[in-house]
């Protein structure tokens, strides 16, 4: 995943410190893209991310019962057993990221 966000000239910077969101049951992986950031979770299978992103309201990228508030605005990524939260300002940088996580993604593993 670091690699296709590399390949795609984006030069992600990844965070040293693990990031959680209290509607997400796995731990993410912070990136620093551009001005964005980028928080990517690694599910063990599709299903078991979806348990996670299903419910969630895909305008706010929040539970709809506890709405979060995001320091800029959010966009869900999701493909096979990977949910992404970019967080950026930019609607260039917000395409070309999600293209880079979504193509050709390697298929599921089981």
């Amino acid at each position: 995943m670091e690699e296709r966000l590399d390949r795609a000239g984006l030069a992600p910077r990844r965070d040293s410190v693990a990031v959680r969101q209290p509607f997400m049951h796995v731990p993410g992986v912070r990136f620093h893209v551009g001005g964005a950031e980028l928080q990517v979770y690694v599910y063990p299978d599709s299903a078991a991310r979806a348990r996670d992103t299903g419910p969630l309201d895909t305008l706010t990228v929040s539970p709809p019962s506890a709405p979060v508030t995001w320091p800029a605005p959010a966009s869900l990524i999701v493909s096979n057993n990977l949910a992404a939260i970019l967080l950026a300002q930019n609607d260039r940088q917000r395409e070309r990221v999600r293209l880079a996580l979504e193509a050709g993604l390697a298929a599921e593993r089981r």
